[in-house]
């Protein structure tokens, strides 16, 4: 695969305050060269190549005399797919490309536990999806080519699914209606109408945001499977309630249930949502990335002597491309540092959190024997980083070696 310079930055002229301030989440907008000179950090060959690997979520769309196809990956066989107007969509490919992980870090001013992945498509001269609507944020970076925009406002549309897999909307009245050349970018909140056609072949970088619903946080929590039995807590009857009911109790509302009762039933519920394990649970949750991980096999599996070794050395060990460990901020001393990767939980002692910052936070972190040597844990500590590099969440220089 290409290799590209990761050197890229947002156009100095760019305001990040008054963009938060005026459109995030409020109004789409084109925001012209958000990067200068941009260069696309990979190609339509490195892209198909991602898209016949097992287990990567991409999909062919295209249209040909008014039909619409739809083929999910791997694609073994692009020739007798790609006909027509033809786009392929590749999920989560900062999960692979480091080079595209990087262009995720542009959008610095929205907490990273928001962000979801970036989504890299190419396109055909005259395709596009057709008219959608999605339920996130989203920047979408012009690569090569140039694509027509159009982005509209929230209402009510009609659904038209022209394949099984494919949800589009009927038409609606732009307010954005703009031509996109490389480096520049359109942001588009949730439930704003859009549609892109590629005037050129071109490639697209979406970066998406996700956003879980109140009832999906609270299926997920209950998913977790967090709690003990000192957590959970049945229904009781009010003494009083009873008795008041029992007395004045008539036979046609005897199926009824008192407002009293819902209100209880409720702060059941509301004591488990403010447990400190839905706390742990919602960290988890939105750690899960479905990254694809590989611990390492036993024989190369890292012991607290390898790193200890690895210190001595000076080691600068990498987070694996598109890694977002996400941590409290809580600051009680009392109460251990933790952070979660992919649903599991990390902790160490308070006195080491200011390290563990800083190595989870950044993408490269040098082990050496003069940070070392000011820990008071020293043995969990090199615990820890064994066994973030034995499940493959941070590389060495040799972990290609090691495969």
């Amino acid at each position: 695969m290409t290799q590209h310079s990761l050197n890229i930055n947002v156009n100095e002229s760019f305001d990040k305050t008054d963009f938060v301030k005026h459109y995030w989440q409020k109004k789409p907008c084109v925001i012209r060269q958000f990067i200068k000179h941009f260069e696309d950090p990979i190609d339509e060959h490195d892209l198909a190549g991602l898209a016949q690997e097992e287990g990567v979520d991409c999909r062919l769309i295209s249209k040909q005399n008014n039909t619409w196809s739809v083929n999910t990956g791997p694609i073994a066989d692009f020739e007798n797919i790609c006909v027509g107007d033809w786009t392929l969509l590749v999920q989560g490919v900062d999960r692979y490309i480091p080079e595209i992980e990087a262009l995720s870090e542009l959008i610095d001013f929205i907490p990273k536990w928001r962000m979801d992945d970036v989504m890299v498509s190419y396109s055909v001269a005259q395709a596009g999806v057709g008219a959608h609507i999605d339920e996130y944020d989203v920047f979408i970076i012009q690569g090569k080519g140039s694509r027509h925009w159009q982005v509209g406002l929230p209402n009510e549309f009609k659904n038209i699914i022209p394949h099984p897999l494919l949800k589009q909307i009927d038409d609606f009245t732009p307010v954005i209606d703009e031509v996109l050349q490389p480096g520049d970018a359109v942001y588009i909140p949730p439930k704003h109408p859009h549609n892109g056609i590629a005037l050129a072949p071109c490639l697209n970088y979406s970066i998406g945001f996700r956003a879980p619903t109140n009832v999906e946080l609270l299926s997920h929590i209950v998913e977790e499977d967090v709690f003990t039995q000192e957590n959970i807590e049945r229904y009781t009857d009010d003494y009083s309630d009873a008795l008041k009911q029992l007395t004045n109790q008539k036979e046609n509302n005897k199926y009824e249930v008192q407002s009293a009762e819902i209100g209880r039933l409720k702060n059941l519920l509301k004591k488990l949502i403010d447990d400190s394990k839905s706390t742990h649970a919602i960290l988890r949750v939105l750690s899960r990335q479905q990254l694809p991980l590989e611990s390492l096999d036993s024989e190369y599996q890292y012991s607290v002597q390898d790193v200890i070794d690895l210190h001595s050395q000076s080691t600068l060990i990498e987070r694996a491309p598109g890694l977002k460990p996400l941590y409290f901020a809580d600051n009680d001393p009392e109460i251990e540092f933790v952070f979660c990767i992919e649903g599991d939980e990390f902790c160490v002692t308070q006195d080491l959190r200011e390290q563990t910052i800083i190595l989870v936070t950044n993408s490269t972190y040098s082990l050496n024997n003069t940070v070392l040597a000011t820990m008071q844990n020293k043995h969990e500590w090199l615990m820890l980083i064994s066994q973030l590099l034995n499940a493959g969440l941070w590389l060495t220089p040799d972990f290609e070696d090691n495969e």
